[in-house]
This record gives structure tokens, C-alpha cells and sequence, in this order.
């Protein structure tokens, strides 16, 4: 009985401890969602801060962005630096999308990773980017597609990830740059006139930017390196733009030879839907898809085996044959694979299936 009022004493305490918690609203803080990097020389990067701040109106809350910028030579001193800038405590556990353009990432970006996965504010599941040409002007301009900047940002490449783009963001990042045999990437955005284009993929080796592709060879990339389910690939067929949508793939990687001279096999499984052509010199249907799915084998091939020989040449490997023998075979040298990895036999079959059409002939 002498414990009868221990545990409702007990919630009580707890209740009150609460209580005391600091409790900020979003209209008494200056919320940042999206951050901008410029490099500026060896020693001072420029810093730029897109802050949504909240204003309660009789319909909803609502939010008015505003930019803060200055130059220092660490992150944290650029953020003490705009704390004094701010008439609101400036809060980053919202932090959205972080942007570092070309030539901050050809210096090198390991500091700025270090700093985001040693913040316990900030969310494995942000989105960072590379930038050809300022992020400052990129944060700062105004887009009609959405109400804030990171919004647009981290809308646009979302959605392309449910497409041709290979799935990105902090933990993805973090899982290449701190593990072995494993090069990581970044979207590759351009500010063009009043809008954002996703230009390519940029490719970072030991947290500097070593090497880009367009956008148009993003599909391929994906395609060796995860599950697609809504890929979209145009192809030139007689004369005649062949469009597959629908593209859906998955990739096995299966590791041949010594673990001292190994090979490597990429098989990839693609089907998908044709939409309609018209003006082919076919008369029947189903002789005219199989020649469709044959030029589509040989395409895809030429293009993923194109990629894989560009990324031995760059000495990169993003799709992670490095990582994946570590993972199967006993004793790896990683220095000795560093090495042999630009010359690796590594051969990509295709098995493609076309499994609607709407072609008329």
C-alpha cells in the first residue's frame, strides 16, 4: 500500500518537467529551409539563408521568405555570423535542401558533410545539390511554381526521382562517402532564366566533384544502380522517335573470376509499354514490337556499357562494383582494387520486354 500514490506521483513530476521545456512557435523563429554555399576563395565561403518566416492571418498560417548572406571560413561561424543578422532565433531542424556550387565542390566538401552528419537538428532525409553557377542567385530568386524556394527545389527533383533520376539525399550520401569501394553522387541543378533545370548527376570522389553526366544519361545510371518503376526513354527507330514509358527494371550484379582478378556481370530486367508510331513500314503488329524490342536490347546496352567504361576512365565507381566485392568475397585489398578498377572486365546484358503497345501500322 505504501506505493499506492508512487506512480501517480511519478506522472505528475513528469507532467511538470514538461512543462518547462523551451517551447518556440514557428511566428517567434526564423525557420531555414534552404541553405547556399559559394566558394569564394581558399580561406571564406559565402553563405545564404532562405528563411521562411510565418505571419498568422484570419484564414491560415502563412510564410514570407527572406534571404540573410555573409562570407566566413567555417559553416558554424557563417551561422553565428547570421544569428546576428536575424531579429528571429534562426532554427535549421527544417532544413530542406543544401546547395554548394561547382568550384566549392571541386575544393573539396568533406567539411560541410562532416558538419550535416554530426547535427542532430538536421534530418537524414534532406537533400543536397551541386550548382553550376551561384547558389546565392539560385536561392534568391523568386520562382512562381511554388511559394518558397525549397519547395520548388525539393519538388522538382522528387518527383524526377519517381522517373529517369536514381533515388538521392543525406543518408544515401552519407552511406557512399563513408563507405569503401562506393562513390557517391548529387543532383547537378542550373538556374535557367526563371526556373531550375536538373542538369545531370554529379559524381563526388572523396567528397570532391570529380565528374558530371547530362540528365539524359541519367536513366542508365539508374538502371545499374537500383529499382526503376516509372522510367521514361526515347529511341530513334526507322526514322521515327520510339517512345517506351513505364520503364520498369531491376539490376543483379554477380561477381565472376578470383577475388584478385575479378569480372563483373550487370544483368538488368526491363519492361515496359511503346506508345503509338506512326509512318513504320510494317504490316503486322507483332514482328514490328519484336524489331522494337531488339533495337531497345542493343540501345540500353550500347548506353549502360558506355557509362560503365565512362566511369572506369574517371576513375569513379558509383554503382559500387568496389563495394560489392568487399561485400562477397573474403580478404579484399581495397588499395590493390583502387587500382585495377579502371581496367576490369564488366559486361551489361539486357533482357527487355515490351509488354503493351499502342503502335498502329
Amino acid at each position: 500500500m505504501k506505493y499506492k500514490w508512487l506512480c501517480p506521483s511519478i506522472i505528475a513530476c513528469l507532467m511538470l518537467l514538461t512543462s518547462c521545456m523551451p517551447n518556440v512557435s514557428v511566428e517567434d523563429a526564423a525557420i531555414v529551409q534552404i541553405a547556399g554555399y559559394d566558394f569564394v576563395d581558399k580561406d571564406q565561403i559565402k553563405g545564404t539563408f532562405a528563411v521562411a518566416q510565418y505571419t498568422k492571418s484570419e484564414q491560415k498560417t502563412s510564410a514570407n521568405e527572406v534571404y540573410l548572406s555573409t562570407t566566413a571560413n567555417t559553416v558554424k561561424n557563417i551561422h553565428a555570423k547570421l544569428q546576428r543578422q536575424s531579429s528571429r532565433p534562426i532554427s535549421t531542424g527544417k532544413l530542406t535542401i543544401a546547395l554548394y556550387d561547382k568550384e566549392l565542390a571541386k575544393d573539396g566538401m568533406s567539411k560541410f558533410i562532416d558538419s550535416l552528419s554530426r547535427d542532430p537538428r538536421i534530418g537524414r532525409d534532406i537533400l543536397l545539390a551541386i550548382v553550376d553557377g551561384s547558389t546565392e542567385e539560385m536561392v534568391k530568386m523568386k520562382y512562381e511554381q511554388n511559394n518558397t524556394t525549397a519547395s520548388y527545389m525539393k519538388g522538382m527533383i522528387e518527383h524526377n526521382m519517381y522517373s529517369n533520376f536514381p533515388n538521392t539525399n543525406l543518408h544515401n550520401y552519407l552511406h557512399a562517402y563513408f563507405g569503401q569501394g562506393i562513390d557517391g553522387f548529387l543532383p547537378y541543378l542550373e538556374k535557367i532564366k526563371d526556373h531550375i533545370k536538373l542538369k545531370g548527376i554529379a559524381f563526388l570522389k572523396d567528397g570532391r566533384l570529380a565528374h558530371t553526366i547530362p540528365y539524359s544519361k541519367s536513366l542508365f545510371f539508374k538502371m545499374m544502380k537500383e529499382e526503376v518503376r516509372e522510367g521514361v526513354q526515347e529511341m530513334n527507330f526507322q526514322g521515327e522517335g520510339v517512345m517506351m514509358e513505364s520503364i520498369s527494371s531491376d539490376v543483379e550484379i554477380h561477381i565472376k573470376g578470383e577475388t584478385e582478378n575479378p569480372e563483373f556481370l550487370v544483368k538488368l530486367n526491363v519492361r515496359g509499354i511503346v506508345n503509338e508510331v506512326s509512318n513504320l513500314s510494317h504490316s503486322s503488329t507483332p514482328p514490328l514490337v519484336e524489331k522494337i524490342e531488339k533495337e531497345f536490347t542493343k540501345f540500353f546496352n550500347e548506353q549502360c556499357t558506355a557509362l560503365v567504361h565512362e566511369f572506369q576512365e574517371q576513375n569513379i565507381d558509383p554503382i559500387g562494383f568496389g563495394n560489392a566485392l568487399k561485400n562477397r568475397r573474403r580478404n579484399v585489398d581495397m588499395k590493390k582494387w583502387q587500382e585495377q578498377y579502371p581496367e576490369v572486365p564488366i559486361e551489361v546484358e539486357i533482357q527487355l520486354e515490351i509488354t503493351e503497345t499502342g503502335i498502329s501500322t
